[in-house]
């Protein structure tokens, strides 16, 4: 994996796009799904009423669908941010083809794909 910090190191474009969310608790074994309304290669907002411990570390699966055969990304990433309507993860480490992937997703989503790293 590659610490996030080492491929973002300008401003971050965020996108809207909502997609199924699945969010895995390290060591606790708590798993809660939710839907993503926005994401950038640093990060993800995901809509959930679930009780999300602040500062918990986790896996975030992100589902992508509409291509041939659905399939997902996923993250390493710390609940850095807690809202009555969901919860904010920094990335910590993404694969190098998930981040690959995301970022593409992001340059695809945004007005001014110049501006994604």
């Amino acid at each position: 994996m590659i610490p996030v910090a080492e491929m973002n190191k300008r401003r971050r474009v965020r996108v809207d796009f909502a997609t199924r969310i699945l969010i895995d608790f390290d060591h606790s074994g708590i798993q809660l799904t939710g839907d993503s309304r926005n994401l950038s290669t640093k990060g993800i907002y995901i809509s959930t009423t679930e009780n999300v411990p602040l500062n918990a570390t986790c896996r975030v699966q992100v589902f992508l669908t509409g291509t041939i055969a659905p399939h997902s990304l996923t993250m390493a990433g710390t609940v850095v941010r807690k809202e009555s309507e969901g919860v904010a993860i920094l990335f910590n480490s993404i694969e190098l083809d998930s981040y690959i992937e995301l970022k593409h997703i992001v340059r695809y989503n945004t007005e001014n794909p110049d501006e994604v790293v």
